[in-house]
């Protein structure tokens, strides 16, 4: 019996010795919880600089849309042009006008800074080919001609710019565009 008794105060105390094996001591849970600390720290770094990207992204597609269309707009109202009235600066300038050939009514195409617009502007009606969002600048230099071709040729240069420059945020997106137009009947 004696024996039988001392087998199992050795049993017990064996599984209390392989139950403390199977703990974790303070410092293994201090490495792990910094090891998982650093992990997040990293991640979020990580997150936050594709959500960084993502705005800015999403700022330059804007910026790139809104010119591509200021552009086609600006084609597709001088290809309605008599070409014997449009009137351009003399070097360059903020605006052209000219008859539209289909209506008779004299349009102007302005780029107007302190209104952040670049349009078609007529009696019937002004039309913004720019979004909300989205700034013009260099309308100083925003049209010039040839008139002395055989068929006129319009330059158009102006800036778009759009996003904001706040500490952290940096989705602030500036591109320059440049097209030109042959005007034909």
């Amino acid at each position: 019996m004696k024996k039988r008794a001392l087998v199992l105060v050795d049993i017990l105390l064996m599984e209390i010795k392989i139950n403390k094996k199977r703990a974790f001591t303070l410092i293994e849970m201090v490495v792990i919880m910094g090891s998982t600390g650093l992990i997040f720290v990293i991640i979020a770094g990580i997150l936050m600089n594709s959500v960084k990207s993502s705005r800015r992204i999403s700022v330059a597609n804007s910026v790139e849309e809104s010119g591509a269309w200021a552009i086609a707009e600006i084609r597709k109202n001088l290809l309605k042009a008599d070409i014997e009235s449009l009137t351009c600066p003399a070097d360059v300038g903020s605006s052209l006008s000219f008859v539209n050939r289909l209506d008779g009514a004299t349009n102007y195409i302005v780029c107007d800074e302190t209104g952040g617009s670049i349009a078609s502007v007529s009696a019937i009606a002004e039309v913004n080919f720019l979004g909300n969002s989205v700034l013009v600048s260099n309308c100083q230099d925003f049209v010039s001609c040839d008139l002395t071709s055989f068929f006129p040729v319009v330059d158009f240069k102006f800036t778009l710019s759009s996003g904001d420059e706040e500490s952290g945020v940096d989705s602030y997106v500036e591109r320059d565009f440049d097209a030109t137009v042959v005007v034909r009947e």
